[in-house]
Parts: C-alpha cells; sequence; structure tokens
C-alpha cells in the first residue's frame, strides 16, 4: 500500500517543480512533544532539504525528517545488541503570501509526514531471545512562518509546524519459546488527534540560480 503512495506522491513532485526554481535550504529546529501528561523539549539540526519556488507565489519543501542507520554490538557476553532503521520523507506546499515590493513574505503551508522505523533487539548470542519493533505513520501539520529575502537568491527561513493527525501502524515481534506462537507477533493501527508535536524551525534557503 505504502509503494503507491509514494510513487504518487513523488509523480506528483516531479511535475509540480518542472517550472520551478530550485533552492537548498539548511536550518535547525526546536521540537517540543507532548503526551500522556508528559513532555519532552529537543534542539536538533535538519538535514537539508529541496525548496522550490514555483509560479504564482507558491513553494514546495521536500527532504527527510529522518534518515537514521544505527547497530550497536557490545563486546561483553550476554549484552543487548540493537539494531535501528528510521527513513522519513516529508512534503510541504504552501503559498508565500506579500507585496512583490516587500523582502518579508508570510508563508501558509501545510506538510506531510511518512515516518517509517524498524528496530531489533538480541538479549543473547543466539536468535532465540530477541525482540523487534516496527512502525509506518503518515503525519499532517499546519506549517505557518515566513521568509525574509536578504537578495534574490538568499532568503532567511523561519516558521513553525503545529501537528494535526497522526496515524498509522504500529508491530511488534518476540522471539522466546516461553511465549505461545500465537503471541509473539502482533500489530494495530492508531491515530491522534492534535498530537501535541510543535517544531520551531529557523534557516537559510540558497537558490540555485538567479530568477528568469
Amino acid at each position: 500500500m505504502r509503494s503507491p503512495i509514494l510513487l504518487l506522491l513523488a509523480a506528483t513532485l516531479v511535475v509540480n517543480c518542472a517550472s520551478a526554481q530550485t533552492a537548498l535550504k539548511f536550518g535547525s529546529n526546536l521540537s517540543h512533544v507532548a503526551s500522556d501528561g508528559n513532555s519532552t523539549t529537543t534542539v536538533g539540526v535538519d538535514l537539508p532539504s529541496v525548496f522550490f519556488f514555483r509560479p504564482n507565489n507558491k513553494y514546495i519543501d521536500t527532504g527527510f525528517e529522518e534518515l537514521k542507520f544505527f547497530h550497536d554490538k557490545p563486546s561483553y557476553p550476554n549484552a543487548q545488541r540493537t539494531t535501528e532503521f528510521a527513513v522519513s520523507p516529508f512534503v510541504e506546499y504552501g503559498f508565500l503570501i506579500g507585496s512583490s515590493e516587500s523582502p518579508l513574505k508570510f508563508k501558509a503551508g501545510g506538510r506531510a509526514i511518512f515516518d517509517n522505523f524498524l528496530g531489533r533487539y538480541q538479549t543473547s548470542e543466539s536468535a532465540t531471545l530477541s525482540s523487534g519493533y516496527g512502525r509506518s505513520t503518515a503525519a499532517l501539520a499546519l506549517t505557518p512562518g515566513f521568509l525574509y529575502a536578504f537578495s534574490e537568491r538568499l532568503f532567511l527561513d523561519g516558521g513553525i509546524s503545529m501537528g494535526l493527525l497522526t496515524f498509522g501502524r504500529y508491530s511488534y515481534r518476540v522471539d522466546n519459546p516461553a511465549i505461545p506462537i500465537r503471541q509473539q507477533k502482533g500489530s494495530e493501527w492508531r491515530h491522534h488527534f492534535v498530537p501535541g508535536v510543535y517544531n520551531f524551525k529557523i534557516g537559510v534557503v540558497y537558490r540555485l540560480s538567479n530568477p528568469s
């Protein structure tokens, strides 16, 4: 099911960006997540993304929220071995609002994030005692912000991403002979409206060529 969606997304990007001015975006973020009475705040650096200036004051921003591969195999006996893989592509579409003479434009857009994660945790030298966890989710967010032009090619970009909805499939697997086979794996669908996820972003956008 995910492959046709991603192929449709890729085809849409190709069609929409064919007549766009291409730029690279570099930035950082402050993320706040509130869930079940707990909250977490982190500061990080965004992966570079591709920013397209489209005709009629529209824009597309696309890239990856996260790319991770982690493998840890400690040398001491009976230690937990961990392997994790995560990839989270995103696409943001919106409008630039403001006077054509003003260097300041306000952004009104929305972002879709497709999060995929796989983890395996092995607690012995054999594969008889191990566990795995996975998720495939999609999230929607509003992304108001601003874009300030220092020149025709260099811009300051800022804004906030406010989570609206997260939904997806979560699965687990436990390889343990002491547990009945039917209980060794399972999955469920979950969704959260207004999940309490806020990302404050600031960065720079560099247009690769002068506007024609």
